[in-house]
């Protein structure tokens, strides 16, 4: 006799949380079923809901008091995270919380503890750990020498969404948004044991009142980079109708290149020069299979809450750094 699934309850079910549905819905996720869903535009929501054959709630204070779901899936804007995420610690469910995990490292915080106080798992959905592409970056880091410098950019098409352009609803622009996955990432692959953001600097282009554009040095200290300080560039931006997404390592004896857009990865060792192709994989099952299998007991969290903090202590420093202040000073929604 199989073991009964893990029902999920979804809180946003847009452009991204659909892809959530979606998947649960398949079968991509071995354990677990979607039971039910909201979205703040009904219409819609209840449209996806009959078309994927799951009960539907108008509010997510309503999907919160249902006593047929076992975990919670949060993929909103992130200045609703607080609040949400919050009551679902009191409900006392599992929650995976799409990044970024919150306006700021110390609301962060206050998630993190209302789910240990709990003793309720909490993951924060950073997918690009997932990407084979990231994977292989990490698993060949090592081969190389020591680590000398590193160049990680992401640039997106404009998405002309209102909400990422509304301070209240998003905590800050292209930084918080998406550079947070480039963040992150560079964490992750060099193994940094500490990063420092030394200068940063913010410009608006298309947005009207966040950053779209933004550009950062950072210095790490990392086990690969044998004893050195190591400094290197992060940029991101949403200005332009192209795509760009190029994670690059330098190291003494060589170097990585990943082009997520390309799906390449460019490998230059001892004088050779190769370049593999590396097919996508989806991320958000990857990670949702390893997020139940920790709730069932049969795995680590994929990505704790206290190693996502550390990410969202970059993107306060890359805000506090600019030269313009901090986006969690600034503004009602990224305080706590």
């Amino acid at each position: 006799m199989n073991p009964p699934l893990l029902r999920f309850g979804l809180i946003g079910a847009g452009r991204h949380g659909s892809r959530y549905a979606r998947h649960l819905v398949a079968g991509d996720v071995p354990g677990a079923c979607l039971q039910v869903l909201t979205r703040r535009d009904a219409v819609w929501g209840r449209a996806l809901a009959d078309e994927l054959g799951v009960a539907f709630e108008p509010s997510w204070q309503d999907l919160l008091q249902r006593d047929d779901i076992d975990a919670a899936i949060l993929v909103v804007p992130v200045g609703c995270h607080r609040e949400l995420a919050l009551a679902v610690a009191e409900r006392g469910l599992p929650l995976l919380i799409e990044k970024p995990f919150a306006c700021n490292a110390a609301q962060a915080d206050v998630i993190q503890q209302a789910f240990a106080d709990r003793a309720c798992p909490l993951c924060v959905a950073q997918t690009v750990r997932f990407d084979p592409l990231t994977r292989e970056l990490f698993a060949r880091a090592p081969e190389f020498g020591s680590l000398v410098a590193f160049d990680f950019q992401q640039r997106l098409e404009p998405r002309g969404l209102a909400w990422e352009d509304d301070p209240e609803a998003a905590c800050g622009g292209v930084v918080i948004q998406t550079l947070v996955h480039t963040l992150d990432a560079l964490r992750v692959v060099t193994r940094a044991t500490a990063t420092e953001v030394l200068h940063s600097h913010l410009d608006r282009v298309r947005y009207q009142r966040n950053e779209d554009h933004a550009l950062g040095l950072l210095a790490l200290a990392s086990p690969l980079a044998s004893g050195r300080r190591v400094q290197g560039l992060v940029a991101g931006s949403k200005v332009s109708a192209s795509r760009q997404m190029r994670y690059q390592l330098l190291f003494d004896d060589g170097a990585l290149e990943a082009d997520y857009v390309q799906r390449t990865l460019r490998v230059t060792h001892g004088g050779e020069r190769r370049v593999l192709e590396v097919p996508p994989a989806p991320t958000v099952p990857a990670l949702l299979s390893a997020f139940v299998a920790h709730v069932l007991g049969k795995g680590d969290n994929p990505v704790p809450p206290a190693d996502a903090i550390e990410t969202m202590r970059l993107v306060d420093s890359v805000y506090a750094t600019s030269g313009q202040g901090s986006h969690s000073s600034k503004q009602p929604p990224g305080s706590v």
